[in-house]
This record gives structure tokens, sequence and C-alpha cells, in this order.
């Protein structure tokens, strides 16, 4: 099983207990931190080499709006993941397009997640498919299903 474990305080002050936590389970392969607070990734770092941790952390860099790309690229590793909210690309795709094949060069998976405001559909699903989009983040997993289903997918 995969976690996700978001780190949502905007100080350091979580990520040693979280990182010394998964370590005693033993979990590292199975897990990625993720933040909207990007410097998280420099904080896992600085964790990680203090620890004396070999493997690398993965990251998920949350991103909800545009000023979120900033300097990020510049932290990441391909053991990271970019992902964004599906509204940036459906107002800014041109500039998403632009900022996920620069991760990607860097060997990042991509990630979408749906806002609960954004209506899910067979059209959003087609279109993420074809940008070979590595992971979605979903709220309505039937309708992801069914999709996923006819387009023989699954």
């Amino acid at each position: 099983m995969r976690v996700n474990i978001e780190l949502k305080e905007e100080t350091r002050r979580v990520v040693k207990p979280t990182v010394e936590l998964v370590m005693k389970l033993g979990m590292f392969n199975q897990v990625c931190f993720s933040s909207f607070v990007h410097q998280h990734k420099i904080w896992l770092e600085e964790v990680r080499r203090e620890l004396n941790i070999e493997q690398p952390l993965e990251f998920g860099f949350l991103v909800w709006q545009l000023q979120d790309f900033g300097e990020m690229l510049n932290h990441a590793t391909s053991y990271d993941t970019l992902n964004i909210d599906i509204e940036l690309l459906q107002k800014h795709e041109a500039f998403i397009l632009s900022e996920m094949a620069k991760a990607q060069a860097k060997n990042m998976k991509i990630k979408f997640y749906f806002g609960f405001e954004i209506e899910e559909n067979d059209e959003i699903y087609k279109r993420l498919e074809d940008l070979n989009v590595d992971t979605l983040i979903i709220n309505h997993p039937l309708k992801s299903n069914a999709f996923l289903t006819n387009h023989k997918v699954l």
C-alpha cells in the first residue's frame, strides 16, 4: 500500500518526527510526502541527511496557483511528483503544459487532482489520458471507473 503524507504546517517542526516514524515503520518505499509549502522539500532533504538516510524521499509538489511553480523545479528530483489542480490546466493550458514538460524532463511523475468544484467527466479524463498523466486524484470514483472501463484502461 502506498501512503501520501501531506505536511500541512508551514514550519520545519513536523518534518523530523514524521520522517522518524516512517523510518521506524520501514515504509520509505511506500510513502510520498507532499505539501503546498514547497520549503518542505528542502527540510525533508536536511532531515534525510541528518538521519543518515541513504535512499531519496519522494516529495509531491502540490500546486493550485501559478505562483506555486516558482523555484520548485530547482529542488526537484526524479523521485518527486508534480501534483497540479486540474483547474490550472483548464485556465492556463500553455503554461501548465510547459511546466509539465520541464518536470517530465527531470523524470518526475505528473498527477492531477480535482477540487470539489470541478465537474469530473469523460472529456476531462480523456484529455488527461492523452497528456500521459501518471495519476488522477479523484473525488468521484464511479465516474472515473466507468471511463476507465469503457476505454479499456482497467
